[in-house]
């Protein structure tokens, strides 16, 4: 397959078909706790508060049609499933790189596909430095322009200015991270690559 320019970076896209002849599953959920602490001064007991993740690994093994087994190590795809049944894997890797990441899986006896959507939302994302223009730039305009109001165009305008920016600079990291922002064609170009493996598979 030729590469494939998305967002910017050259991708190989890759896939593996065959037959299941193993799996395993294995859950982990751990709890986070916090609060409940007494304060003599005020009497006053902080709010207690409990939060869990749960991790889901998945190991397949599959066989090709040249009879060679490969092991599928998988996080969070909760992936359903038994001996016997066909599918497909399709992976893309970033061009100079030797490692990639899973796209979308699809159980074809089932004709069940699975598409790791946060995974694609990353990919295509808007820079980092595109969101922190959009929010820090316009925060340190309006902290200058609020301390120059009441001290006039002095060295505090800049300070008010850098202050302000730097208590919002947490919103396009967040923002980032969780790829809130994406650029849905250049997401649409995964899919449609997808789609084609898929299509060209069956």
């Amino acid at each position: 397959m030729q590469p494939k320019t998305i967002n910017g970076i050259n991708y190989n896209f890759y896939y593996l078909k065959g037959t299941v002849v193993g799996k395993e599953k294995t859950s982990r959920t751990d709890v986070y706790g916090g609060g409940g602490h007494y304060n003599s001064a005020t009497g006053y007991t902080t709010p207690v508060s409990i939060s869990s993740t749960t991790t889901i690994k998945d190991i397949i093994y599959v066989k090709d049609n040249n009879g060679k087994e490969h092991e599928i190590s998988l996080t969070n795809w909760d992936i359903s499933g038994r001996e016997g049944h066909e599918m497909l894997f399709i992976w893309a890797v970033p061009e100079g790189s030797k490692y990639g990441t899973y796209l979308a899986i699809k159980n074809m006896t089932t004709d069940r596909t699975y598409t790791d959507t946060a995974q694609l939302k990353k990919l295509t994302r808007h820079s980092a430095a595109l969101l922190y223009a959009l929010f820090c730039i316009p925060a340190f305009l309006v902290g200058y322009a609020g301390c120059s109001s009441i001290s006039g165009p002095d060295y505090r305008g800049n300070l008010g200015g850098i202050i302000l920016a730097a208590i919002v600079a947490f919103i396009p990291n967040a923002l980032y991270q969780k790829a809130v922002f994406y650029k849905s064609s250049e997401y649409q170009k995964f899919i449609t690559e997808i789609n084609s493996i898929v299509h060209q598979v069956n």
